[in-house]
């Protein structure tokens, strides 16, 4: 039975935002190729603790979404719950796969994306500039084949990059 209802159910497409917000965070190169520059001044951590912590994310929404109810529910309610459940499904099992530690394809491996930033995310303001050096400047030792200590910043009154952003 589908019901007649055209107004979609509110703590479902809020569970959706989530999902999407999250999943543009976590990521937010991603989310610079699809258009969403929030996150423009940060790189994917690909630590061991952000991508449990992610897990842990994914299990909690995806429980939260199992309980809601769609019997009685739109077509369109259907339709995003079971799309939405799929998504966390497999953002779970590929993060189950670990494939960050299969890659190592000299020729796409992560060394290859981080020389493509430049790229992908193309800037064309001010503000989407100084955005991308404060992401440049936090470097960790996962993402740097010098191995430098996690989490150190550049001083921004020290970074030669600054003066050609506000050159733009």
């Amino acid at each position: 039975m589908t019901s007649t209802s055209s107004l979609p159910s509110p703590s479902l497409a809020a569970l959706a935002a989530e999902y999407w917000d999250k999943r543009l965070e976590a990521d937010p190169i991603e989310a610079t190729l699809l258009g969403d520059r929030r996150f423009d001044d940060r790189m994917p951590d690909p630590s061991p603790d952000a991508d449990r912590h992610e897990i842990e994310r994914l299990r909690r929404l995806g429980a939260r979404v199992r309980a809601v109810d769609v019997a009685g529910a739109s077509d369109a309610d259907r339709i995003t719950h079971a799309a939405l459940l799929g998504e966390i499904d497999n953002d779970l099992a590929l993060r189950a796969c670990a494939l960050g530690d299969w890659a190592v394809d000299p020729r796409d491996g992560p060394q290859v994306l981080l020389l493509n930033l430049s790229h992908l995310q193309t800037v064309a303001t001010p503000e989407q500039g100084s955005a991308l050096v404060a992401s440049r400047n936090t470097t960790t030792h996962e993402t740097t084949p010098t191995g430098r200590a996690a989490n150190t910043k550049a001083s921004p009154s020290t970074t030669p990059t600054d003066q050609h952003v506000a050159m733009i």
